[in-house]
């Protein structure tokens, strides 16, 4: 006789979020597990962009024993708790509750609100009265702790001395009022490691180091103190409450072996990328600074002692800072699929990011940090994760084709990842903005292997209206286009066109090129560059072919991923 599949369902909070996605990661690539037969996850976030179809897309040519479904859900509003409760088809057997307002100074700026989203009380009297017996498992964090007497332990006195600690020490009450039995309450540390697996979520710290802008020196604090923990090594601490039948409850410190000062794990990056820290990195005690007045109160030290925790864990080593350090920059990271470049954050500029992987070619005259409008010179800047191209005028790229006399353009504005093999696939995926002002405005993303094979996809506005544009050069320009829907007018003569989403499909020196039509991606073209080539370029464009009017681009995200899975059948049924 057969025995009965054993299934588990986990309702998972913050899904969108930085733990929560790399939660996700881990169950969705769960082919076995020696508990239960599959897993099914309620994701809930407050808000994403793109979760679902971005795991959507990861699944669609994997198998797993979980399965996914993602929602929003206001857990502060009763009502909307109940409502998702009633109209569940599932009854939930553990909670990870990893949903937060995770913000210090937004806490501080907003207590109220704080304290009615990292202490939700009718969440989990509501989930408490669905299931009494309902394992909780519940991130807080070592900001309960005062940090002028490390290292704590549980016993510890807690002393917050700013908003987000006090409202992670009353959600560990109401845990325990709720879930005595069954609620797992972890301390964690700050977590470190690759950025989240499916949608943009906050960098960590060791990103934020990566970013600075040397040779202005950055000073970072000597005496503030934390166990610093790999996200990978949280994730199966989590998880190992959440699949086995473990009877522990209580309240855990959850941080690594080591006590780390932000200038130690700034130096350990700085060493990891081959420069020398002391020409970059200034030290600094906080306890000696005096704040500014807008400063969120945070604790210096408050190194903590795990080892409660650690005794009722399977035995395992966790991550050093080197190990995570190498884990978080190395093109070879252990997630599926490989990210080779995420983000905009990693732009070259000889002053600006001289660390920086994403490269100029032929870059705007000019670096403008506050500049709302430029005019013929051209110019980039970086804001808020996003970057911002005022185009040079008269610059594009085209070759040959059609006009008179003949029309040679090998001078657009293009920031690109110069190290991907021809021999590799990989996914080059854009979101951007475009503020057109004049004939031939365009953005998109650009494709090179050398000055006569190139393709360049993304919005051109011909003759007044906005286009979906795609040239394809092998020597010759070839341009084709076809109607794009979604813009408006700014002005009679100003058009803007918001959330372009453009994917090219990289296969060798062949190129399947998507954009996004409503929810899903929809094929262009397929296209090749006719050239032996080992390398090859991918990056993002914007191109003004005739007046500077005041048209630029915002590219809001850039990635490039190893592997090339899409909806349209490349392959089909075709024989020689």
């Amino acid at each position: 006789m057969s025995q009965q599949s054993k299934s588990l369902n986990i309702l998972l909070t913050g899904a969108s979020g930085y733990l929560g996605q790399h939660i996700l990661h881990a169950l969705l690539t769960t082919s076995s597990n020696e508990e239960y037969d599959s897993f099914f996850v309620g994701a809930l976030y407050h808000r994403s962009s793109g979760l679902s179809e971005a795991i959507e897309s990861f699944m669609s040519s994997r198998t797993s024993i979980c399965s996914v479904q993602c929602q929003a859900l206001d857990f502060t509003d009763e009502d909307a708790v109940n409502q998702f409760l009633n109209a569940s088809s599932h009854r939930w057997d553990v909670c990870i509750h990893t949903a937060a307002m995770a913000s210090p100074k937004v806490c501080q700026e907003n207590p109220s609100l704080a304290m009615a989203v990292n202490n939700p009380t009718t969440f989990f009297r509501a989930f408490q009265q669905h299931n009494p017996s309902l394992r909780l498992v519940a991130l807080s964090t070592d900001q309960v702790y005062e940090g002028t007497d490390p290292p704590y332990r549980e016993t510890s006195p807690t002393l917050p001395v700013n908003v987000y600690g006090a409202t992670k020490r009353a959600m560990e009450d109401t845990c325990q009022q709720y879930f005595a039995q069954s609620a797992i309450v972890l301390r964690s540390s700050i977590l470190l490691g690759p950025l989240a697996p499916f949608v943009p979520a906050h960098d960590t710290f060791l990103h934020f180091v990566r970013s600075r802008p040397p040779p202005q020196q950055t000073t970072y604090w000597t005496d503030e103190r934390r166990n610093v923990l790999a996200v990978q090594d949280a994730v199966q601490i989590i998880l190992h409450f959440t699949c086995s039948d473990t009877k522990s409850a209580g309240v855990f410190n959850m941080g690594g072996p080591h006590s780390y000062s932000r200038m130690e794990m700034a130096q350990a990056v700085f060493a990891h990328h081959g420069y020398d820290p002391t020409e970059f990195l200034q030290a600094a005690l906080k306890a000696q600074c005096q704040p500014r007045a807008t400063e969120v109160p945070s604790p210096l030290d408050i190194s903590m002692d795990s080892a409660q925790l650690m005794q009722i864990l399977p035995s395992r080593p966790l991550q050093t800072l080197e190990q995570m350090i190498q884990t978080t920059f190395s093109l070879q990271q252990a997630n599926d699929p490989v990210v080779v470049i995420s983000g905009l954050q990693d732009i070259y500029d000889p002053i600006q990011r001289p660390l920086g992987r994403l490269h100029w070619r032929c870059a705007p005259d000019s670096w403008s940090p506050t500049t709302d409008r430029e005019g013929c010179d051209g110019s980039w800047r970086v804001e808020d994760n996003k970057l911002i191209i005022y185009p040079a005028a008269k610059k594009d790229y085209w070759r040959k084709t059609y006009y008179e006399p003949v029309l040679l353009k090998d001078d657009g504005a293009v920031l690109e990842y110069a190290g991907l093999n021809a021999d590799q696939h990989y996914t080059v995926e854009a979101k951007f903005d475009l503020v057109a002002a004049a004939q031939f405005d365009q953005a998109g993303i650009f494709i090179r292997c050398d000055p006569e094979h190139w393709i360049k996809t993304g919005i051109e506005v011909v003759d007044g209206t906005p286009r979906l544009s795609c040239v394809v050069t092998n020597e010759f320009s070839d341009w084709s286009t076809q109607h794009w829907e979604s813009f408006r007018h700014l002005t009679p003569d100003t058009i803007l066109v918001q959330d372009v989403e453009m994917r090219v499909h990289c296969r060798g020196t062949s190129f399947v090129v998507e954009a996004k039509m409503g929810i899903k991606f929809d094929f262009i073209r397929i296209a090749n560059l006719r050239v032996s080539a080992d390398k090859f370029a991918a990056g993002v464009f914007a191109c003004c072919p005739e007046d500077q009017k005041g048209g630029f681009a915002t590219f809001h995200e850039f990635r490039v991923v190893e592997g090339s899975v899409m909806d349209h059948n490349a392959d089909g049924n075709h024989e020689a």
